[in-house]
């Protein structure tokens, strides 16, 4: 049971009903899932939130391979399944090799993995469990990324951590993970 009350749009203030609204259109929804009804009490701070999450999302020139498969491995080092899982399949479909996937899902060293994928899910781990990044781990992301698109990296792994601590410290009822489309794992 969550631990506030889920706002929907009309139980805001006509004055902040936007709020909602740009968070919905921006992901191309009518109705919020439980997770932005949740910290829609705070409808300031989700507004932020939201609208970091959609840039990093929708409009930052990170790889989507790369911006999937980190968003992926975040959700799955705070034990958040569906935002794993959808995140995950969303880096299959970018390319991210089925290894580096299992490898982010169970928890599996990264020894073994192409190291294209290797560098920058040592670079997010590193980051979010040491809250800094050595300077053998940022060199090689930064060759590839360059200054913008490596603190788009650093700000996508603070977003997830940032997100998916907030639901689960709401003890927001997650919904049920979907089932993969047609002719995918």
């Amino acid at each position: 049971m969550a631990r506030v009350k889920y706002i929907s749009r009309e139980d805001l203030p006509e004055s902040q009903q936007h709020i909602y609204d740009e968070i919905a259109t921006s992901r191309g929804m009518k109705k919020l899932p439980t997770l932005f009804e949740a910290l829609l009490n705070s409808p300031e701070g989700v507004q932020i939130v939201a609208a970091l999450g959609g840039y990093l999302r929708f409009k930052s020139k990170l790889p989507p391979a790369v911006r999937e498969m980190v968003s992926s491995a975040i959700a799955w080092q705070l034990k958040c399944e569906l935002e794993g899982v959808i995140h995950g399949r969303a880096a299959q479909q970018a390319g991210v090799s089925e290894a580096t996937i299992a490898a982010i899902r169970e928890g599996k060293s990264l020894k073994g993995l192409p190291e294209s994928e290797a560098i920058y899910l040592r670079f997010a781990y590193e980051l979010f469990r040491n809250h800094d990044i050595t300077d053998a781990t940022f060199k090689p992301v930064f060759e590839k990324l360059g200054a913008q698109n490596t603190t788009d990296l650093i700000f996508l792994v603070g977003y997830y951590n940032l997100f998916v601590s907030s639901v689960t410290a709401l003890r927001v009822e997650m919904p049920p993970v979907p089932p993969p489309p047609p002719g995918t794992k």
